[in-house]
């Protein structure tokens, strides 16, 4: 079994997982464009009985990647769509046993904005993104894998109050004993911040992280929401115009790095 790395890149705005920890630590080292949101799930290194490869491919005009488990879709985006196979990245399997907790469901969406796919394996992530974001269109369970070691989530915060427990369309923010990555948006012009105030996450056990991305603020905007056991703080800065922005640690404990 191996791990599936997921990161963030900061400028194309589309995600790239590896399950080499090789590559992870190289991309950690010297490329702080890919931001590093943890274990998204864990899936078999080698071919199995019941087990599809998942195709990594890459196209350098969009500088893109593209994981697909069909076949089909792999020809078309060679030969159709301007994508270089890479190679196997994991194998996975189309029949669920998550009744027993053997295997989670790996939920596709497509970003109608940048034509990318990401893909979750958080029921909550998944929640979520439905609710507000709304350029994000789930195209179903791509394929089935392993929960992450440790039951870490992957927390999208929301337009609307987010605390521990809080029911859906806004985000529960409990976390786990496991590497919780919490992300959230400052977009003042969008109208679409989904970090506030009001805002209160818990990150319970583990090394945990909030990846707060900027991409607009009105001038000298400041927001204090309240963290706790949540140790590393990442921003991702897209602002063009001049205004600041301040994020207030008065209502933090526990933070490590920023």
């Amino acid at each position: 079994m191996a791990n599936v790395y997921r990161f963030f890149n900061t400028v194309t705005g589309s995600h790239f997982f590896t399950t080499s920890e090789d590559e992870r630590n190289n991309i950690i080292a010297t490329n702080p464009l890919l931001r590093d949101e943890g274990i998204a799930f864990v899936a078999s290194d080698t071919a199995t009985a019941g087990t599809n490869p998942v195709y990594r491919l890459f196209n350098s005009t969009t500088g893109k990647h593209l994981f697909t488990a069909g076949e089909a879709e792999r020809d078309n985006a060679i030969n159709n769509l301007g994508f270089v196979l890479e190679k196997i990245e994991y194998y996975a399997t189309t029949s669920s046993d998550t009744a027993s907790g053997n295997t989670t469901a790996v939920y596709r969406f497509l970003n109608t904005t940048n034509g990318s796919h990401f893909y979750t394996a958080s029921t909550a992530e998944r929640d979520n993104i439905l609710a507000t974001l709304p350029q994000f269109t789930l195209e179903g369970i791509g394929y089935y894998a392993m929960p992450a070691p440790g039951a870490a989530n992957t927390i999208t915060l929301t337009t609307n109050t987010d605390s521990p427990g809080a029911a859906a369309p806004a985000a529960d923010t409990q976390g786990t004993s496991g590497a919780d990555a919490y992300s959230a948006l400052i977009d003042s012009s969008g109208g679409s911040t989904t970090l506030s105030n009001a805002d209160s996450l818990d990150g319970a056990g583990g090394t945990d992280s909030l990846n707060l991305r900027i991409v607009s603020t009105t001038n000298n905007e400041t927001v204090a929401p309240v963290s706790t056991n949540v140790e590393e703080f990442n921003f991702t800065n897209q602002v063009t115009t001049g205004n600041d922005f301040v994020l207030n640690f008065q209502n933090i404990t526990g933070e490590t790095k920023v």
